[in-house]
């Protein structure tokens, strides 16, 4: 605790320090993460802003008796040519890797590796591991808690920290694989269905790997939803051409097919699109009609007006307040207008 504590001053310094370049999304820089001793520095120049990141931790050190691991210390980088690459390494001393590790996730060069050194790599594990508990002489609940104790949290761990699955396969496969544990190579003597279902209902409460990716996800797009974390929001979004509820509420991916490109976007709007229905079948009280109509920025602002706070009831039917009871909330006038036909366009789906 007392190193973590003290470690923040050399992160402070290389947060403020302007020679160090972090990516830049509008006005905003994201510059370092840092969990505990596990520090993680984005540069969009490397060459020139990693040897004064060295100098920072180097003069950090003389002071502090710090001392960089340069066995474990990785450089990942990304649209670099080969002759760059070699000077980096040449003036940092170094390694320039495909791959990184980092808080129990696999970083790669390229976006499409993803899934497989994570979740391709866990599941082999995973297999493995069945293979092994399948010689035991286990009972079918014992097989079945097993699954809940060691198999889930694993998976769990990988759908917190990076939501990228985008289609049915890998979901199929791993209930195949399970389904093999379970019975021991041999068909399936109770239906999927029912080994899922909770107990209460007469089924065994076998974890349902899909249902469980899908809820985190859930958890992810409530970014989405609450609009409250521009940080995050404005990372996500950088190359979007309109405001999130515009995606969410008016299916502007439908105009927008670059939204979809996005790797973490694109898992988290297809959990969208299988829930929607059933979670918001009419226009949702916490749509912004402010930010849906709004011009897009690099850097959105946060706390937009919803529906929530811009309409009233008068003789059972919502309208839409007073200019002058909502104007806090709202940028000008023109808005105010867009606002009033963006409602009538909302109450033919009913809010």
């Amino acid at each position: 605790m007392l190193f973590i504590i003290v470690l923040e001053v050399l992160l402070k310094k290389i947060r403020q320090d302007n020679q160090i370049r972090g990516i830049a999304v509008g006005e905003k820089r994201y510059k370092l993460r840092a969990f505990a001793d596990d520090v993680m520095i984005t540069t969009e120049n490397p060459l020139q802003c990693t040897p004064r990141i060295l100098e920072c931790i180097n003069e950090y050190g003389r002071l502090a008796g710090f001392k960089l691991n340069y066995g474990k210390t990785k450089i990942l980088v990304k649209n670099m040519e080969e002759k760059d690459k070699v000077k980096l390494q040449e003036i940092t001393g170094l390694e320039i890797k495909k791959k990184i590790r980092y808080l129990g996730i696999n970083l790669t060069t390229n976006t499409i590796d993803l899934s497989n050194e994570n979740y391709g790599k866990t599941w082999n594990e995973i297999k493995n591991d069945l293979q092994v508990w399948g010689k035991l002489n286990l009972s079918l609940l014992g097989k079945i808690s097993v699954i809940k104790m060691n198999i889930l949290p694993r998976m769990m761990f990988l759908f917190q920290s990076i939501p990228i699955l985008g289609g049915d396969k890998c979901f199929n496969n791993w209930k195949r694989d399970l389904a093999k544990f379970i019975w021991s190579g041999k068909k399936p003597r109770i239906k999927h269905k029912i080994m899922i279902d909770k107990k209460e209902r007469g089924g065994f409460g076998l974890p349902d790997m899909e249902l469980y990716h899908d809820a985190v996800g859930l958890t992810w797009l409530k970014e989405w939803i609450k609009l409250d974390d521009s940080d995050v929001l404005d990372l996500e979004g950088v190359e979007t051409r309109f405001g999130w509820h515009a995606y969410l509420i008016d299916e502007k991916v439908r105009v927008h097919k670059g939204f979809l490109g996005h790797i973490i976007r694109k898992s988290i709007y297809k959990i969208w699109e299988k829930y929607k229905r059933l979670l918001e079948p009419k226009t949702p009280w916490w749509a912004s009609p402010a930010e849906i109509v709004a011009v897009k920025k690099l850097n959105m602002k946060e706390n937009w007006a919803t529906y929530k706070t811009v309409l009233k009831e008068e003789n059972g039917e919502l309208e839409l307040k007073d200019y002058t009871e909502i104007k806090a909330h709202i940028s000008d006038w023109f808005q105010y207008i867009q606002i009033k036909y963006r409602l009538a366009k909302d109450k033919k789906v009913r809010i």
